[in-house]
């Protein structure tokens, strides 16, 4: 990725966020040469409560994710330069045992294996000792989890350090604010904060709210994550996280208490012996900006405001789809070259350029 000297002048930008879309545009940006201020109004977001988790395989249907391959090399590599570049450990592969239900799901597994679906280079079948799977499960390589909020952490106190065309700040902005004085354009990745002024373009963001445990080491010592629908991912020092809920009729990052028995319980017939509360270090919850098709939102919104473009709607594949929607991103914004469809921000009807 190099588009910086396609243009003749360096540019500077305000990148609105410090979650890991905004920090995600901000390296791009930079990395292509730019200048940037990063503004962040200190507020908890989903990119720290999620478990940053990335999975090529939708377990629904038995099928890759969304350009699942390509996802995954331009992840790891941009996660692998964040490490280079700041000395922290972020990216982590760790495979999913994904328990079966039921005998039907069981036999689907089998079928994609012997037709050699496309699923078929990601998936397999596996024993594992400890586990109560009457029906059997299968194993799902190319997973793993990446570090979010180590990385926004080691991310911040950089841009913090004096780094050259990098700046870091304390602060909101929104549509009513404008383009402001010193710099050339804004990328607005706000997550859900950014829902009242994308309505106004017939841009509509989903907050998604999501609940997560943190356990206490001892808790889940195997080095896979386990799927039952919802999944425990182990943890460097011996924890776990546990997760996730999906709900769209709560509009802020409020626990619930009857969600905690139920994410314990929903390993009761998988684990011997089970979870129980006194495993639990930590619950929190977060809203994920989650688009209608499940794409990211990326680019530009009209020639009339060009100085105002947008990265969100990242949803719950944040971290496999974020790296390449900010390269998507850059690579607009340097050399006009015309969104991808599947993420254009104009692609609903209801758009409306302002």
């Amino acid at each position: 990725m190099n588009w910086a000297s396609s243009k003749a002048e360096v540019a500077r930008w305000l990148v609105v966020g410090g979650g890991l879309a905004g920090t995600l545009a901000a390296e791009a940006l930079w990395r292509a040469g730019e200048e940037v201020v990063q503004r962040d109004a200190g507020k908890p977001g989903a990119s720290r409560v999620a478990a940053g988790m990335f999975n090529p395989v939708s377990f629904r249907r038995i099928v890759e994710v969304w350009d699942a391959a390509e996802h995954r090399e331009v992840a790891e590599r941009t996660y692998r330069r964040f490490e280079a570049l700041l000395g922290g450990r972020y990216w982590h592969e760790v495979p999913v045992v994904r328990v079966f239900p039921n005998a039907a799901y069981a036999a689907d597994w089998q079928g994609r294996l012997n037709e050699g679906h496309a699923v078929s280079k990601w998936i397999e079948l596996v024993e594992v000792d400890g586990l109560r799977a009457p029906h059997g499960a299968g194993r799902v390589n190319g997973s793993g989890w990446v570090d979010v909020p180590a990385l926004l952490d080691d991310w911040a106190a950089w841009c913090r350090s004096g780094a050259e065309r990098l700046q870091w700040e304390e602060g909101t902005w929104s549509w009513a604010d404008g383009l402001p004085v010193g710099v050339d354009g804004v990328v607005d990745a706000r997550g859900v904060g950014a829902v009242a002024d994308l309505a106004k373009w017939g841009i509509q963001i989903n907050p998604n709210h999501g609940e997560v445990l943190t356990l206490r080491p001892g808790s889940w010592s195997q080095p896979f994550t386990l799927n039952v629908n919802k999944w425990l991912l182990p943890q460097p020092d011996g924890g776990a996280r546990l997760g996730a809920t999906y709900a769209w009729n709560i509009a802020d990052e409020r626990t619930l208490p009857a969600t905690l028995p139920s994410l314990l319980s929903a390993f009761d017939d998988v684990l011997q012996p089970g979870l129980n509360e006194e495993d639990v270090a930590e619950h929190r919850a977060g809203l994920r900006p989650a688009s209608p098709d499940r794409r990211p939102f990326v680019g530009r919104l009209s020639e009339r405001h060009r100085w105002y473009c947008i990265l969100n709607g990242l949803g719950t594949r944040g971290v496999l789809v974020g790296p390449r929607a900010a390269q998507d991103l850059v690579r607009q914004l340097l050399t006009d070259a015309p969104p991808r469809d599947l993420t254009n921000p104009a692609r609903f009807r209801s758009f409306n350029e302002i």
